[in-house]
């Protein structure tokens, strides 16, 4: 509704499709993201599960995670 209103695209960021168990490719697929994001406006909506796994410490997603922004 939030999207609609404004006139722009929702695109909803699930955590299976971000987080990889491959060195580098999380980081890779979170900048081609935010790529996408400034060449046209829109809304990200990031999956409950990505949060849910970033707050819950999930050793995967916490470590993936506390790398890309390391960047």
């Amino acid at each position: 509704m939030f999207a609609s209103g404004l006139g722009l695209p929702l695109y909803i960021v699930k955590l299976d499709r971000l987080i990889s168990s491959y060195l580098g490719e999380t980081a890779t697929n979170v900048r081609k993201l935010f790529e996408f994001a400034r060449t046209q406006p829109c809304v990200l909506f990031f999956d409950e599960n990505l949060v849910r796994a970033l707050l819950a410490g999930s050793a995967s997603a916490s470590k993936a995670w506390s790398m890309v922004c390391a960047r």
